[in-house]
């Protein structure tokens, strides 16, 4: 009987050992989701300011060389505004692609710490009250409201003109 409890305890002993190893290798894999997570978000953010201002530059270049008394060659200011209402649309795909591939990280991560016992489950926004409003993911919002921007102020300074 002796000779079985011992037996029972090293299998407890090894299965112990295996979900710490398990644990061990999901907590490296985290990690390393975190930083490509991290980096995809700085970079997706940084790619989109940049993106935006370019664009703005672009459509706003007639009025900002009246304000800054410079002569521009005889083009139509409508060109200025169509390659804007263009790019915008560029600029909205172009986001929307970097979001998915930002969120495909960001289920993966959510799946690695699902496998993770419940004490190291983080709380998910929904389970808050009014947490349901802030479900949607920001980079979905700022992309269209920058997009909404663009494409609305090329549509105006294309009608006034």
């Amino acid at each position: 009987m002796n000779g079985m409890k011992k037996e029972e305890k090293n299998n407890d002993t090894q299965n112990t050992n295996i979900l710490s190893s398990d644990y061990d290798s999901a907590i490296s894999l985290l990690n390393l989701y975190f930083a490509e997570w991290s980096h995809r978000d700085q970079m997706m953010y940084s790619q989109m300011f940049r993106f935006f201002y370019s664009i703005l530059i672009i459509i706003l270049t007639p009025n900002l060389m009246n304000y800054l008394q410079l002569d521009l060659p005889d083009f139509p200011k409508s060109i200025f505004r169509l390659s804007g209402l263009v790019f915008s649309l560029f600029f909205l795909y172009f986001n929307l692609g970097n979001i998915v591939r930002f969120k495909a990280i960001s289920d993966t991560y959510k799946k690695i710490i699902d496998m993770l016992p419940d004490r190291y489950q983080r709380n998910g926004v929904g389970e808050y009250k009014y947490g349901r409003l802030f479900n949607i993911s920001l980079c979905y919002v700022v992309s269209i409201v920058l997009f909404l921007c663009l494409f609305l102020l090329s549509i105006v300074l294309l009608i006034v003109d």
